[in-house]
C-alpha cells in the first residue's frame, strides 16, 4: 500500500461508531464535479460547507417538486442542503465530513450520492456513513489487516 505523509493539511477522517445526528451542523463536501449545473468539471479540488437537515427535509422537497420517493426513515440516507453552493455531478462517491470540535479532527459521516441536475438549488441525498461502517471496518481488515481506522472515544 503506498505511503502517507502526514503533514498540518493531510490527515486521517475518522469513522463514526455510531449514527451522527447531523440536524443544523456545518459540514464540509469536497470533490472534482460540476461548478455550475451544466459543467464541466472543475480541474482542482474544491470544498464547501452544507448543513446538515433531517430528512424530512429532503422527503418534503422531494415529494412535492419532484414527485419522487424520499423514505424519511431510511437509515442509510441523510440530507444536506446550502443555498447557492453544494455538491454536483462528479461528486458521488465523495466525502462529508463533520470537524468534531473535541479532537479537532474530521469525522466521515456522509458520502455523496445523488441530487437534482440544478445542483445548488435543492437539497442532496446522501449515504450515511454509520450505516456502512461495520462493513468498511470489514474491508479495511480483510484487505490491508496491519492498517487502522481512527474513531472518537466516547
Amino acid at each position: 500500500m503506498p505511503t502517507i505523509t502526514f503533514t498540518p493539511v493531510i490527515g486521517p477522517a475518522c469513522l463514526p461508531t455510531q449514527r451522527f445526528d447531523i440536524e443544523n451542523k456545518i459540514l464540509k463536501v469536497t470533490g472534482w464535479g460540476f461548478t455550475t449545473p451544466y459543467g464541466p468539471p472543475s480541474d482542482v479540488l474544491k470544498k464547501t460547507n452544507l448543513i446538515g437537515y433531517n430528512h424530512g427535509h429532503c422527503g418534503q422537497f422531494y415529494k412535492m417538486v419532484l414527485n419522487a420517493v424520499f423514505e424519511r426513515n431510511d437509515p442509510y440516507q441523510v440530507c444536506t442542503s446550502q443555498l447557492n453552493t453544494s455538491q454536483c455531478r462528479g461528486d458521488s462517491g465523495g466525502p462529508i465530513m463533520w470537524l468534531d470540535p473535541d479532537t479537532n479532527r474530521y469525522t466521515l459521516v456522509a458520502a455523496v450520492s445523488f441530487a437534482t441536475p440544478i445542483c445548488h438549488q435543492y437539497p442532496q441525498v446522501n449515504s450515511d456513513i454509520s450505516y456502512f461502517e461495520p462493513w468498511i471496518q470489514q474491508v479495511i481488515s480483510e484487505t490491508y489487516p496491519e492498517e487502522k481506522t481512527c474513531a472518537k472515544v466516547v
